[in-house]
């Protein structure tokens, strides 16, 4: 008989501390389909230089990703390229990019783009695009502003991408990363 009722008080406690626990809304990650923060979280996705393919097919390979440095740098005026991967609804909201020039041709030493391409019709569009301005020969760094329309993710609709095309030859300039910051208010796609 003492078992039975030490046995019900568990039980009781058990679910008592299961209906607090939704009360208090921590049960919700348990029982909803969503996880909603209460303020928006910020998340970071880097690209690393070895991230990106060449974008043309018709020029040569020659292009070289330094180990200690993480520098990429081309021996032919060329451009790369990589997807981009955030969490569905999140807002894109800085793009920072690392690099190094010493030189300038009458387009710059390279520009960085951000861009989505709708899935059903191919056709894109930028987010946020600049020209590298500054030409010391130290590793320097840039903001790209984000244009509000393509700042909200939809994975749904589009696919993203980031793209460095370099008009000025090692050893001369080099791209050195980048770094895509997003706010989201939910947990996962």
């Amino acid at each position: 008989m003492t078992t039975l009722i030490k046995s019900r008080i568990a039980a009781g406690l058990a679910v008592g501390a299961i209906v607090g626990l939704f009360l208090s809304g921590v049960a919700q990650a348990i029982t909803d389909s969503v996880f909603r923060y209460a303020e928006p979280q910020t998340g970071w996705y880097t690209i690393h230089p070895a991230s990106l393919a060449p974008q043309h097919l018709n020029q040569p390979f020659d292009y070289h990703i330094g180990h200690e440095n993480g520098e990429l740098s081309v021996s032919n005026i060329r451009c790369f390229q990589t997807g981009v991967n955030v969490p569905h609804g999140a807002t894109l909201t800085s793009l920072r990019v690392w690099y190094k020039a010493s030189a300038t041709s009458q387009v710059g030493p390279m520009d960085f783009r951000l861009f989505r391409t709708p899935v059903g019709s191919g056709e894109g569009g930028l987010i946020g695009f600049k020209k590298a301005v500054k030409i010391s020969g130290e590793r320097a760094s840039e903001n790209i502003k984000l244009s509000g329309a393509g700042a909200k993710v939809n994975n749904e609709r589009f696919m993203y991408g980031f793209a460095v095309c370099m008009y000025v030859v090692r050893p001369d300039a080099a791209f050195a990363g980048a770094r895509l910051t997003y706010t989201y208010t939910t947990a996962g796609d």
